[in-house]
């Protein structure tokens, strides 16, 4: 019997496979039990005819080719040990005699069998075809005979059984929701390897027919799934597999990743096919937002945690600026990006100490960047992009975590997350300027997240949508300085355990950031309460609550706080770095009962501003009697920097805000707001000695406390309130 090279007219065609012995399989259609069958002479499909339609020999019976998988002839054996038969629809057997079985050139793996019709057979229709070796029996395929049609009904659990490979196929979902970039691995008979898409599906080819295992997996096993593995026992066709996965965050210890300035990195770029680039040159790059949990070391200052190479034209640079810049004993917040011909320079004026474990993150909507320090908005930088780097040629456009071959931290990472053409920041109004409570674990949205919470070589990216079709693992390695290669046998960012990180391992328990403490300043002589906020940093991170306590000192001793949220759930207020800082996106205020015998009141806060347009503004609220019924007066910016900043007056009675006044000019440079406030209800408001407003309103003017005030939302960044003080005035 001779065969062409045409891998039979392309029905079946695959490299050559060894096989070993399992069980004896015909092979069929991928959709249904017909056989894959050739007529011997022309290679015809079916219906056959009875007798062939070429002429070749006194035997006109029509021979009919079969395919078979795992048959194999023993020395010495001859097709006759080989039997066959067709069941045809009236359940009657016809006995087909083998005269040909031999390996199909070219494609060893299969078995062409060629049976000879039978002469008691008419053009009955359908058939089902079955061969016998040693015993050993296949599954019934079908042929036409005549015509095509009729027939007997499938055997009971009969399948198609398609020539390989064998595709198996799933999905992979996390709580619902599709796993990107899960690993599923094929092992036994042959072995391949795939990953989950965006969708949460996978394909992976086995060869060949016979026994495997299919098991799901992540870099550093934060899954785990239902079930664990399949087993795919005798595969003779395509499988469904679908697996559940679920996060596992309940690890102790808890590890983070320490990186001492040396060369060392996380690098989500390489090893890739291809030089692939996070951030490929001359595009534009859109919108984004990376945080962090991180903690700076000694030296940590002009280092990144986030770059994207070398070059100085950079898609995005973030990290620490130089110790005591700005804030004696802190770093700040600094980076830069690109526009294809410059750089914009960003920064904070709020940051963390050393040794200070904290939340890190900068944004940028299209029009500002902002820098966030736990939580609350630190910094602005106008920039209306594009935002672009050159890429690899020039030595940018990679990711990398603790630096690249210069500017490396001195410090530790404990988790990283980035959104990509997205800022969930900029959602929802005005978010870009409020504060947050920073996830203790970050959640798997984004296009970049790691956790350093298990050792290893390999960085899983755990992000639900990945970046640019495809997730990101990272690589931690070393490099030579100035070359952003692998530095073979160089030390690597190292995994230790450290206390004073919060634990994330247990979300539920976030514990606290230790954080240096300022001293306080002296008391004012006279003073009647005195806050310099000079105390333990507090905002919503690691499911804080915010809040003020209690004033420091002065005559009537330490007061207690009050706000307008209840008492247990988030407070309007914090302190960052001896400062109140707004933490609602709302109008809110806070205040303090001064039990003075005396009704004249002269209440005094403190305004800081800075490089970064924070602290420019802050707000008063005067003779409170309850959230409902209250004074204030603030300052906010004018419409635009050439235009002076105001001042607005008014009060709130029974729930009803009234203007008093608004649009009231404030002096180019002032510091302090001052409010005197009689029990005759004279009201007059200062900006450091100059006298800006005065009326007399005589509401509420036996009600003795006072405090902060903040006018609205969006202004977590510039309002600022520090060294509130109240003295006896002089009626």
């Amino acid at each position: 019997m001779t065969w062409t090279a045409s891998c039979l007219l392309g029905l079946v065609c695959l490299a050559s496979i060894k096989i070993e012995a399992r069980p004896l399989v015909l092979i069929s259609e991928t959709t249904s039990t017909r056989a894959i069958a050739l007529e011997s002479i022309s290679f015809a499909r079916e219906p056959f005819p009875l007798d062939s339609l070429i002429s070749w020999g006194p035997d006109p019976r029509t021979r009919v080719i079969l395919f078979a998988l795992n048959l194999q002839l023993q020395p010495g054996e001859s097709p006759s040990v080989v039997t066959a038969d067709a069941e045809d629809g009236t359940n009657r057997l016809h006995a087909l005699r083998v005269e040909y079985v031999g390996p199909v050139p070219g494609q060893e793996w299969m078995s062409a069998v060629s049976v000879r019709l039978n002469d008691q057979m008419g053009e009955v229709g359908d058939v089902l075809v079955r061969i016998v070796h040693n015993g050993q029996a296949s599954n019934r395929v079908r042929i036409a005979v005549g015509y095509r049609g009729g027939g007997p009904l499938d055997d009971p659990g009969s399948g198609p059984t398609p020539a390989p490979p064998y595709d198996i196929r799933g999905r992979i979902t996390v709580d619902g929701s599709p796993l990107f970039g899960a690993t599923v691995s094929l092992s036994g008979d042959a072995s391949a390897v795939t990953i989950t898409d965006s969708a949460g599906n996978y394909s992976i080819l086995a060869p060949s027919a016979g026994n495997y295992i299919l098991v799901p997996s992540k870099e550093q096993d934060y899954y785990t799934f239902t079930p664990s593995s399949v087993t795919l026992t005798n595969l003779s066709n395509g499988r469904v597999a679908n697996f559940a996965a679920a996060l596992n965050l309940s690890v102790s210890p808890s590890y983070v990743l320490e990186f001492d300035g040396a060369p060392k990195s996380v690098d989500h770029s390489m090893p890739r096919p291809g030089d692939y680039l996070f951030w490929p040159g001359g595009v534009e790059h859109g919108h984004f937002f990376w945080e962090f949990w991180a903690m700076p070391g000694m030296n940590a200052g002009g280092t990144y945690l986030v770059s994207d190479g070398y070059g100085g034209a950079h898609a995005i640079l973030f990290g620490f600026s130089n110790f005591g810049a700005r804030e004696p004993g802190r770093y700040q917040l600094a980076g830069n990006v690109w526009n294809g011909n410059s750089l914009t320079n960003f920064g904070s004026d709020e940051g963390p100490a050393i040794n200070e474990w904290g939340h890190f993150a900068v944004g940028w909507d299209g029009t500002n960047i902002v820098t966030y320090f736990n939580g609350v908005p630190v910094g602005k930088t106008t920039f209306v992009g594009p935002r672009i780097t050159p890429g690899g040629s020039q030595g940018t456009g990679r990711l990398l975590i603790g630096g690249s071959d210069h500017a490396n931290l001195v410090g530790r990472i404990a988790q990283v997350r980035g959104f990509e053409r997205n800022n969930p920041r900029a959602q929802v109004d005005s978010s870009v300027f409020a504060a947050y409570a920073p996830q203790t674990v970050f959640t798997i949205d984004g296009n970049l997240l790691s956790y350093f919470f298990r050792p290893s070589l390999n960085i899983a990216d755990l992000s639900l949508y990945g970046h640019r079709g495809r997730q990101n693992p990272g690589l931690v390695r070393s490099t030579a300085n100035g070359v952003l290669y692998p530095c073979e046998g160089c030390p690597l960012p190292q995994f230790v355990i450290d206390p004073t990180a919060p634990n994330f391992a247990n979300p539920n328990q976030p514990g606290q950031i230790s954080a240096p403490v300022d001293t306080p300043a002296a008391v004012p002589i006279g003073a009647l309460i005195f806050d310099s906020f000079s105390r333990r940093n507090s905002s919503y991170v690691l499911s804080g609550l915010g809040g003020l306590s209690s004033s420091e000192r002065g005559i009537l001793g330490p007061q207690t706080w009050v706000t307008n949220a209840q008492t247990g759930s988030r407070q309007p207020f914090g302190i960052l770095n001896g400062r109140a800082v707004l933490l609602a996106n709302a109008t809110a205020l806070a205040w303090v009962n001064a039990s003075s015998d005396d009704s004249n009141f002269d209440i005094r806060i403190d305004r800081g501003p800075r490089g970064s347009d924070t602290g420019r503004n802050t707000g008063i609220s005067f003779r409170v009697a309850d959230l409902n019924n209250y004074f204030f007066a603030y300052s906010s910016d004018g419409a635009d920097a050439s235009l002076p900043q105001t001042l607005t007056v008014g009060h709130c009675v029974a729930g009803l805000r009234t203007v008093l006044a608004s649009g009231v000019s404030l002096p180019t440079s002032w510091t302090t707001m001052r409010v005197v406030t009689t029990g005759a209800g004279v009201v007059l408001v200062y900006a450091d000695t100059t006298l800006v407003y005065s009326t007399s309103n005589s509401l509420l003017s036996n009600s003795n406390a006072m405090g902060l005030y903040n006018n609205g939302p969006g202004l977590s960044l510039t309002n600022r309130w520090d060294n509130f003080r109240v003295f006896t005035a002089q009626p």
